[in-house]
Order: C-alpha cells, then structure tokens, then sequence
C-alpha cells in the first residue's frame, strides 16, 4: 500500500502536469488568437501526457488500457464539441455547455457499448 506523502507528491505531479497543458492553451489564445488556443486544448498533448505518467508509474499495460479507454473520451469531446458550437449562438453560452456535458455523458455511456474494456 502506499503512503499518503506518495500518493499527496503524485497527485502534486498530475495536478501540475495538467495545468501546464491548459496553462499552454491560454497562452497561445492569448498569444495567437482563441483558435489557436482551442486547437492546443484540443490536441491529445494531454492524453499523451497522461499516458506516459501512467506508465512510468504503473506499467506499459495499466497505459495501453487506459489508451484503450480514451478513444472514448476522445469520441465523446468530438460530439460534445459539436454539439456546443452549433448552439453556441443560438443558446448563449451555459445552456451550450450544459447541452454539451449532457452529450457528453450519454456518448461516454454509448461508446462504452462500442469499445471493448
């Protein structure tokens, strides 16, 4: 089993591994334009990031599943992304993200129909 200062440093490690990832997308809105900084959000950096501290921390395998299972997010964001820009304007902005989180969760919940575990 391990200890909490193992699991409070890993959590330390993830939680600032991620918010570099968004801080990135920020900064290229910032920088480039907010196109810019969605093509960052939307690129699998985080995925691959993810990946590579699952493996370092419990193998090649945990990984390749947890891999395995991200097409399922990756399939969800896809139409709950969709489903945001083409209400976007005609709802306003929180009934688009609400409409979206929604699509969202009943993709995660197909797909999982669709993609073995």
């Amino acid at each position: 089993m391990r200890g909490r200062k193992v699991v409070a440093r890993e959590f330390a490690e993830n939680f600032l591994a991620g918010g570099f990832l968004v801080l990135a997308a920020v900064l290229a809105a910032d920088v480039s334009g907010p196109v810019a900084g969605g093509v960052i959000a939307g690129l699998p950096l985080r995925f691959a990031a993810t990946w590579l501290i699952a493996a370092a921390r419990k193998g090649g395998k945990f990984a390749e599943d947890m891999a395995r299972g991200s097409l399922r997010g990756m399939a969800a964001n896809i139409l709950s992304s969709v489903c945001m820009f083409a209400l976007l304007y005609p709802l306003g902005f929180l009934p688009a993200l609400l409409a979206g989180v929604i699509i969202c969760m009943a993709a995660v919940a197909a797909l999982r129909l669709t993609f073995p575990e």
